[in-house]
């Protein structure tokens, strides 16, 4: 599930839609290029699969709230165009719309079911949440 990281309620709005508890947090996936603009990688190049709590640098904090863990670290994936083109693209184009080159990103599940790994089951996941869009590339 993606959703605005801008918005300081974010966290909330999807721990509610996933149906989970409220203290959850979020992770994000962030644009390889822009990394160092938000994070402070300490030493690390990147981070492609959320592996690491990394600590958030004040414009993360200041400008995507929702990713920003209580303790001011952040779970981000960083992302390469030729690792998903794809994905890398919708972020590209949410970039050039608002000047912030992350996206939240969170599992799409709900709360007790599994991953979704199918087109039935994003379906499913649509029509049993209050999710109101559906992004297949």
């Amino acid at each position: 599930m993606l959703f605005d990281p801008r918005n300081p309620n974010a966290k909330e709005i999807v721990n509610k839609i996933k149906k989970r508890q409220w203290w959850r947090p979020t992770a994000a996936t962030i644009l390889y290029e822009h990394r160092h603009d938000y994070l402070d990688m300490h030493g690390l190049d990147e981070s492609p699969n959320m592996s690491f709590a990394i600590d958030a640098k004040q414009k993360a904090i200041d400008e995507v709230p929702a990713c920003v863990h209580a303790d001011n670290t952040c779970r981000f994936q960083t992302l390469k165009r030729e690792q998903n083109p794809d994905y890398y693209d919708l972020i590209k184009l949410f970039y050039d719309k608002t000047k912030v080159p992350i996206l939240l990103n969170t599992s799409f599940n709900l709360a007790g079911y599994p991953l979704v790994e199918s087109l039935d089951d994003a379906v499913w996941t649509l029509k049993n949440s209050e999710l109101k869009n559906l992004y297949i590339p």
